[in-house]
């Protein structure tokens, strides 16, 4: 599987458009159609993002593994400089639409999370 076979299938798996993915990394639209037909790359940075804004590691992306990440998620700086950095720069339907996911996935991140930073109880 190509890396940007990753990406569409993480895409497709979350729900979200490639004009998302475009204004997640200040680009123009059409650069995924690009990337799928071959004319170009994304860049390490825009890998990275994607990365962050996916919560997988840049070996899952460049083919490097087939696991996607530790089993224990949790918000990071990372999270925080991936909204921030799209925060303005997303037409509404789309801030719409990212808004909509984090809340869908917050109560299974904060079950996820308690998993592993509930003190051990001494019998």
């Amino acid at each position: 599987m190509k890396t940007i076979e990753r990406i569409l299938k993480l895409m497709e798996e979350h729900g979200v458009k490639q004009t998302f993915i475009e204004s997640l990394l200040n680009g123009y639209r059409g650069k995924v159609t690009e990337w799928k037909k071959g004319k170009s790359t994304p860049s390490s940075s825009e890998l990275e993002i994607i990365a962050d804004f996916f919560d997988v590691s840049l070996d899952y992306l460049l083919q490097k593994t087939d696991e996607r990440n530790s089993p224990f998620h949790q918000f990071t700086n990372n999270d925080v400089k991936v909204v921030a950095r799209i925060q303005g720069n997303l037409p509404k339907e789309d801030a719409d639409e990212l808004y909509k996911l984090i809340n869908e996935n917050f109560d299974k991140f904060m079950s996820e999370r308690s998993q592993y930073t509930q003190p051990e109880q001494k019998p």
